[in-house]
């Protein structure tokens, strides 16, 4: 058995909505081989799609796309695994320092521009049973 790393292609078209938001979703797969890992890739992505109404009433269908990379992890899962590399050839001084350009700590994965909803209402409704406030939420 041996672990693989499977890039799905997830888009969400939005009712009414003349932009999509597509996802690449990372999964950690374990399977005995490359086509193995692949069929259990897919499956996964199937699983995926469905559809929902957002907090605006509008419906969104998320459509599993297909696998834009599959990965063999060859040191397996392990502290310390290599688990991508890239090799580049040629590479100019200020690439290789803005490749080294300090992470800040602080960093979120918040979102710079207005992007489509796409937020499901029934997850949102349990946000606020647990207590967060919509607008705030709608915000981030």
């Amino acid at each position: 058995m041996g672990w693989y790393l499977a890039e799905l292609v997830l888009e969400h078209v939005i009712e009414d909505e003349p932009r999509n938001v597509v996802h690449i979703n990372t999964h950690l797969i374990r399977a005995k081989s490359g086509s193995q890992a692949e069929k259990k890739a897919n499956a996964k992505g199937e699983e995926s799609a469905i559809s929902y109404k957002n907090t605006d009433g509008k419906n969104v269908v998320l459509k599993f796309r297909g696998i834009r990379c599959l990965y063999e992890l060859l040191d397996g899962v392990q502290d310390g695994a290599e688990i991508l590399w890239e090799e580049h050839v040629s590479v100019p001084e200020e690439k290789i320092q803005k490749w080294l350009t300090p992470l800040d700590p602080k960093r979120s994965r918040r979102r710079t521009k207005a992007l489509p909803n796409y937020m499901p209402e029934d997850v949102m409704q349990d946000l606020e049973a647990a207590g967060f406030d919509r607008e705030e939420l709608l915000k981030m």
